[in-house]
């Protein structure tokens, strides 16, 4: 798997979120007061926000998402997958040459390569604050990490 099948993964992720964000984007332009609930471009779900401030900080950060630039992506996928070369593959430190470039090819085969997904999405959260979020995308990575833990250890010969 190459690193801009991950980039277009999370930028299609990105996409399918962006509708509910110019909604959120949208109706900042109109006032926003203590209470009112902003429901999303699919007409369900919604937000709750207790004041004009925190709904300009929710917009403000799910704009966040798309200004974070590839090359900070591919780098968070590039520490990930020196990762992965040192502790499940056994690789040496010293001799592993991390992933830096759009066609780069990672060390986990595509069965497993929604690890790199998730590792991306959990740092977005993070930046964006929400540790909920984080945690989930993290439970997520550590479970589909030790799957692929078990395939290596089952295939070494």
């Amino acid at each position: 798997m190459k690193i801009r099948e991950i980039l277009d993964r999370i930028s299609e992720s990105a996409d399918s979120k962006k509708a509910v964000d110019e909604s959120k984007v949208n109706r900042s332009e109109s006032k926003v007061t203590s209470g009112d609930t902003v429901i999303g471009a699919d007409g369900v779900g919604g937000e709750a926000y207790t004041s004009e401030s925190e709904y300009s900080e929710t917009v403000t950060k799910e704009r966040l998402i798309g200004e974070i630039s590839d090359e900070l992506k591919i780098s968070w996928i590039g520490q990930l997958d020196g990762q992965i070369r040192c502790e499940i593959l056994g690789e040496d430190p010293e001799k592993v040459i991390l992933p830096k470039w759009e066609e780069d090819d990672l060390a986990v085969p595509d069965a497993y390569s929604a690890l790199y997904f998730y590792h991306v999405l959990a740092l977005i959260a993070l930046l964006r604050g929400n540790t909920q979020e984080y945690e989930k995308f993290c439970q997520e990575r550590d479970g589909v990490m030790t799957k692929y833990a078990k395939f290596v250890i089952r295939n070494r010969k």
